[in-house]
């Protein structure tokens, strides 16, 4: 059908076809304009979240922090992962171990330490890590270190879990309290990496493992203006 349009000047004539278009075109730019007012109210969302000093505006970096540091993690394959990320990060920033991640995980074999005993770190060069022979070397001998003085499987892992855990604060999970300065390491970090020395661990210095136990919530050591600090998480 047609739709018959008059004016004092013409008849003009307009293609039903024509009204349809118009009609879907307008739908499709108010479509846009909501997504638009949705991802602005999302980024100002984000804006609102005060973070710690150290976490940058890197997306990656942010949901790292948001969803994983300072949570507890019990898990002993997560926890060896860690041991041996923080010890490949040792002289670098986080955000570069954090960007190759996925590349560690494959190239370790998911830090399964029975799976990751044959291999050979010359074979590992070049795969997407960072090339310090040494580190990779560091972390297949842990793995060997793990399964020596802690078992194989699932109940090696355990045991590995509780070992580490057993050097958290006996008092519990602290918050930070406003002006106390971020430690680079503390008695009970010194006293894991003395520990896990005698056990053959490598990369595994006082400094490292206190980066870890942040990590992984054996201490709480988000800034007091973030907001998942103790204060602010009540």
């Amino acid at each position: 059908m047609q739709k018959i349009l008059t004016s004092s000047r013409a008849l003009v004539v307009v293609p039903s076809s024509r009204r349809r278009m118009r009609s879907s075109v307008g739908a499709m730019k108010k479509r846009k304009r909501a997504a638009t007012t949705t991802t602005e109210e999302e980024e100002s969302e984000k804006e609102k979240k005060r973070r710690c000093a150290w976490c940058s505006a890197d997306e990656i970096y942010q949901n790292y922090h948001d969803l994983e540091w300072g949570k507890e993690q019990r898990c002993g394959r997560k926890l060896f992962e860690k041991v041996c990320l923080e010890g490949h990060q040792s002289g670098l920033s986080w955000i570069t171990i954090l960007k190759k991640r996925e590349a560690y995980r494959r190239a370790f074999r998911g830090f399964d330490a029975e799976k990751m005993v044959d291999l050979r770190a010359e074979d590992l060069l070049e795969k997407g890590l960072i090339n310090h022979r040494g580190k990779i070397q560091s972390t297949i001998n842990n793995a060997k270190a793990l399964i020596k003085h802690f078992g194989k499987g699932e109940e090696g892992e355990k045991k590995f879990s509780e070992f580490m855990w057993s050097f958290a604060r006996k008092d519990g999970r602290v918050g930070r309290k406003a002006g106390a300065p971020l430690e680079t390491k503390t008695d009970e970090s010194e006293a894991m990496s003395k520990a896990l020395k005698e056990k053959e661990f490598s990369f595994v210095g006082a400094t490292t493992m206190h980066a870890l136990m942040q990590s992984v919530g054996m201490v709480d050591d988000h800034d007091v203006g973030c907001f998942l600090h103790a204060n602010n998480r009540k």
